[in-house]
């Protein structure tokens, strides 16, 4: 009997190493599985960041002209202003002065009639 059952014991080990090897090959399939999906998604994930990072270099350089072309638009605002104020200076100057010959600003409206019959006579 203790023969049998040492055979039984044998048996049972046996048995029990070659559910162990079965177990650690699927684990190490699983852990290969894993590692491949892990390798994808580290991929994926590298590919998605580098193309955020060119994006992102892309929306620095259109900034960086952006900033530059409001500066000289700043520049070409400034001139716009001074030149439009020495504008208005010479038309009240010639005001000023049509003022001080002619007594007013305009003539009545009889007298711009018949100035413009004038002109439309010699045209």
């Amino acid at each position: 009997m203790a023969n049998h059952y040492a055979q039984g014991l044998s048996y049972l080990a046996l048995v029990c190493g070659v559910c162990e090897n079965k177990a650690v090959q699927v684990m190490g399939k699983d852990v290969q599985d894993f590692t491949n999906k892990l390798g994808k998604y580290t991929t994926l994930v590298q590919t998605k960041v580098a193309k955020h990072e060119a994006d992102i270099a892309g929306a620095r350089s259109y900034l960086e002209e952006a900033g530059t072309r409001i500066q000289v638009a700043g520049t070409y605002m400034n001139k716009s202003q001074a030149v439009f104020g020495s504008s208005r200076d010479y038309y009240q100057r010639a005001v000023q002065e049509l003022s001080a010959i002619s007594g007013a600003v305009t003539a009545p409206p009889e007298q711009q009639q018949t100035q413009r019959q004038e002109q439309g006579a010699t045209s």
